[in-house]
């Protein structure tokens, strides 16, 4: 797999918004077999110690700088924070490039396979007892050729080292004041994130929007959508405004706007807040009609967003 065939894959995918699909990048550390969304990724290159310069006062796994492009970036050695062993018999390893949450990182990996593209329906996530584990970074799996494949939650991994990308960090150093006349908003939040999804509601609850219904995924939202329909019930009587993730597993955001755009007919404000949101990401919103975007774990800018969309005076 090389740079270019990415960057082609990149630019095949932007052009199809909505479709329920998700592309892949499958590569190896030691015997194990792992994948991150394309759409964190940057570029791919051979690693070359010759531009790593040792950190040793750094944090704990980011010890290292690197540079790529003529650019310093932070490297993380997923051997250290997944505690397993390398495959030392390969002479060129290779730096993977990430993008995401406003930060860049590079992930040193044993070697890359190729690109996955598939529907989020083929995607596994880990059970809900496990998601809410602080320890565990996996988000789930995929079988490909008779093995399976394991997807790691890059935005919880890097979080433990850079503060500014913790929603969790942000939330606590935010300051939003009530104001009365949110409450009779009604708000439907949907990300497959227990504890965005919390942190989210807390936040919101705490801005004076205090009726807001959660969502573990786009297909629980829009089955309820359905629901509220077959019930004698338009969707704008039950919802003023969606935030949505993308990534999720079973319908991601994407195609869940897209269907209340063109299945509903609806013209309910939405918000796409996640960790991808990039200029390929925001053409790709605007594709399925979303109103506005934001990067994670911007909580604050987000209810000034929505404050904006809903035509909400702050005196």
């Amino acid at each position: 797999m090389n740079m270019a065939n990415l960057n082609a894959e990149k630019t095949k995918i932007l052009l199809e918004s909505g479709t329920n699909e998700v592309e892949m990048l499958e590569f190896f550390v030691g015997h194990q077999y792992y994948a991150v969304n394309v759409a964190k990724v940057q570029t791919l290159v051979q690693y070359d110690s010759a531009q790593v310069t040792d950190m040793p006062e750094m944090q704990s796994h980011v010890k290292h700088m690197i540079k790529i492009h003529d650019q310093i970036i932070p490297m993380v050695k997923l051997t250290d924070i997944l505690h397993i062993q390398s495959d030392e018999s390969i002479a060129r390893k290779i730096v993977i490039l990430l993008s995401f949450n406003n930060i860049r990182v590079a992930i040193l990996v044993d070697g890359v396979v190729s690109i996955h593209r598939m529907s989020w329906n083929d995607f596994t996530p880990i059970s809900g007892y496990i998601a809410q584990s602080n320890d565990t970074v996996v988000l789930g799996s995929f079988r490909s050729k008779e093995k399976d494949i394991v997807v790691l939650d890059f935005e919880k991994i890097m979080a433990n080292f850079f503060p500014e990308s913790n929603i969790e960090e942000v939330y606590n150093s935010t300051d939003i004041q009530e104001n009365k006349t949110r409450e009779n908003m009604k708000i439907v939040n949907v990300d497959d994130s227990s504890t965005i999804r919390a942190l989210i509601h807390k936040t919101l609850n705490s801005s004076g929007y205090t009726q807001v219904q959660s969502y573990e995924n786009g297909l629980v939202a829009y089955e309820q959508m359905k629901k509220e329909l077959s019930n004698g019930n338009k969707i704008e009587d039950v919802v003023d405004l969606f935030i949505l993730d993308i990534e999720m597993p079973q319908m991601d955001g994407l195609t869940l706007c897209r269907r209340l755009r063109e299945e509903f007919g609806t013209k309910i404000p939405v918000v796409m807040f996640s960790s991808l949101i990039d200029p390929q990401m925001i053409e790709k919103c605007k594709q399925v009609g979303a109103n506005d975007q934001i990067t994670k774990p911007q909580i604050g800018t987000l209810v000034q967003m929505m404050d904006k969309l809903l035509k909400i005076e702050i005196k």
